[in-house]
């Protein structure tokens, strides 16, 4: 009964032991491949049903982009709703946009929303990417990984 006991104990630790090289062989190929290619990057996204939003989501890409914690990579606001008209030329938050797209920060209009709203792609702020679905959008950034949020 003892040298059952003494085998099952050694096969355990023969398992553990083995799974433990492999996690650090991995954990070792994924640094290395990390300081290869650089730190990672922070992608985020911003779905946003409100027009006095843009301005915060900006500030907050500005800071984030200079906030030592973060590694900013790509920066997306989605808007949707009603909001959308104020990314026609022209509208109060001209300025906004245009900072954001300074930034390297991509504003995209909901396609749908336009249509709801009667807003032409011809009348945006020129910069502004119109996509099929605003909501879609965020799903698909959110199964890529980036760090998502509605506002």
């Amino acid at each position: 009964m003892t040298i059952k006991k003494n085998i099952k104990t050694i096969i355990m630790g023969l398992l553990i032991v083995t799974m433990g090289a492999l996690f650090y062989q991995e954990t070792r190929a994924i640094n290395k491949e990390t300081t290869e290619t650089g730190p990672l990057k922070d992608d985020f996204g911003i779905l946003l049903r409100k027009g006095e939003h843009l301005k915060v989501a900006v500030r907050t890409a500005e800071e984030v982009q200079n906030n030592p914690k973060f590694n900013r990579g790509r920066f997306e606001i989605i808007v949707c709703g009603k909001e959308v008209e104020k990314l026609k030329k022209g509208s109060e938050l001209t300025d906004t946009l245009e900072k954001a797209k300074e930034m390297g920060v991509e504003v995209k209009a909901c396609g749908i929303s336009l249509q709801k709203f009667g807003v032409s792609t011809s009348s945006l702020q020129p910069g502004i990417e119109v996509i099929p679905n605003g909501l879609m959008r965020a799903f698909e950034l959110e199964k890529e990984g980036y760090l998502m949020i509605e506002l």
